[in-house]
């Protein structure tokens, strides 16, 4: 869905294995005491499945992102002692305790890493920050999906004022974006701006509005495995959008002026958070096959989709999301490169 921007890595060293030998010690003897906490509150946990494949898209997402094995594993264990130490307080209050929220550990373990991925990348080194980017193709392929999720969702069904309102603003954007990717060569700073925040509100829309529908889910109980299977690919693609909602998140909250804050502060980190807006946006035109094949490939899959109701739209649209980039790097490196180097 989008480009990522690498800067030169320092981080490595941090991350030596000196410091990690002391930190498996460190975790080492934190859960020596949490299984001891266990034992005497006789204990018992009932784990859910839906942890599994959120996680596994986190790590998805992250490696996809550039960050190394090494950066991951800090994270993994930097949530897992926020996790025991959690529990650890949970036991203390709690005393004679036999069993747990099913949720309580995985959800603190997810929210654990998110906010110390966010700290690592923007906190831990001022010059290590990995920033999306916004191209022709990431407004082009947002706007198809969100006609696609419009039409699915039978938005257009019944029309009130405030829906003709909405509709009018993603045909513009819709336009626009078309417009963009095959005619419009040049943008204008303003321009880049607000396109920009427009694709991060809108990815915000998206990833918010996935995890309301997926917040029911459950894949632990007694189904088959074709719904466990679809519940472990739509939690899966939901660990992988938590990372984009983050990001947007944080690009958009910016705009808030903060408690106390006086005027030429909030003044001069607007214009800074502006310039980063700006620059995220790739100058570099996006071919026109490529923005072609763009419009063609991801329209039929949601077509196919619509008329055969093979999977949930939100799903569908979060899948196209997160692997569409690998299908048009293919195709750019097997078509594109070629027409140019015969």
């Amino acid at each position: 869905m989008a480009k990522y921007k690498e800067p030169e890595k320092n981080i490595d060293t941090f991350l030596t294995k000196d410091f990690f030998v002391f930190f498996g010690v460190f975790i080492g003897i934190i859960t020596l005491v949490l299984v001891i906490k266990l034992f005497q509150a006789n204990f018992q946990f009932i784990y859910s499945l839906t942890f599994l494949p959120i996680l596994a898209g986190l790590y998805f997402e992250q490696k996809r992102l550039g960050y190394s094995w090494k950066e991951i594993l800090f994270k993994s264990f930097s949530s897992y002692c926020v996790v025991s130490l959690a529990l650890l307080i949970s036991l203390q209050n709690k005393g004679e305790y036999s069993s747990i929220d099913t949720d309580f550990l995985p959800i603190t373990f997810i929210i654990s890493f998110i906010a110390i991925s966010i700290a690592y990348a923007y906190f831990l080194e001022a010059n290590y920050k990995i920033t999306a980017q916004v191209s022709d193709g990431t407004l082009l392929l947002q706007s198809i999906s969100t006609v696609y999720l419009l039409s699915a969702e039978g938005f257009w069904t019944t029309l009130d004022f405030i829906k003709t309102f909405t509709s009018i603003a993603v045909f513009m954007f819709c336009g626009y974006s078309l417009l963009n990717a095959f005619v419009i060569k040049n943008h204008t700073r303003t321009a880049k701006l607000y396109l920009s925040i427009g694709s991060s509100l809108l990815t915000l829309a998206f990833s918010v509005y996935y995890f309301l529908k997926i917040s029911n889910l459950d894949i632990s109980g007694p189904i088959n495995w074709e719904d466990r299977i679809s519940g472990f690919i739509a939690f899966f693609l939901f660990g992988s959008s938590i990372i984009y909602a983050a990001q947007n998140f944080w690009l958009i909250v910016r705009f808030l002026p903060e408690r106390g804050e006086d005027s030429e502060s909030y003044k001069d980190r607007l214009r800074k958070l502006k310039k980063e807006h700006i620059e995220r946006f790739i100058d570099q035109k996006v071919p026109l096959y490529s923005s072609l094949f763009c419009l063609i490939f991801v329209s039929s899959v949601y077509f196919v989709n619509y008329y055969y109701d093979l999977m949930p739209s939100h799903t569908m649209i979060w899948l196209v999301f997160t692997f569409f980039p690998f299908i048009i790097y293919f195709w750019e490196l097997l078509f594109v490169k070629r027409a140019k180097n015969p």
